[in-house]
């Protein structure tokens, strides 16, 4: 069994979450930005390097301090194979007066071999929980209002 770390982004803009879809890839379903750990990176270094790549959006649009909400175990035993991961999840806020798009696209550059892209959206947090696959609600009810 292959095992690695996970860092998953809850991002609130309001009392929203941000979530996302892949158009060429709807199988996929929705999701929130997430990525796997690489060598010598922490679980927050992770958490904010994936957040930007997937979404084009840089610290400077969330307040300073992620909150880690916990870490949970997920077993992923389907295409690829029987894969363990640690999954720690974050809250990053929005900063106070930023004013986001309600809808957009990004594509991921880095470390794919072609372009990705996604369509995000802001959802409330009952919404997400109904939309989100393979437990990426885990720990939606961590949020605090």
């Amino acid at each position: 069994m292959i095992e690695m770390q996970k860092a998953f982004a809850y991002i609130l803009y309001g009392e929203r979450i941000l979530l996302f879809r892949e158009p060429d890839f709807p199988e996929a379903g929705f999701q929130v930005p997430a990525g796997t750990v690489d060598p010598g990176e922490s679980p927050e270094q992770t958490l904010w390097r994936e957040v930007e790549e997937e979404t084009g959006l840089g610290p400077d649009t969330f307040d300073p301090e992620a909150t880690h909400l916990g870490v949970r175990h997920y077993v992923a035993s389907k295409a690829r194979g029987d894969e363990r991961h640690e999954r720690h999840f974050f809250a990053l806020r929005v900063r106070a007066g930023l004013e986001l798009p309600e809808t957009w696209e990004h594509a991921e550059v880095f470390g794919v071999d072609a372009p990705v892209t996604f369509e995000f959206f802001w959802v409330e947090p009952a919404r997400a929980r109904e939309l989100l696959v393979t437990e990426h609600d885990a720990l939606l009810d961590e949020l605090s209002p």
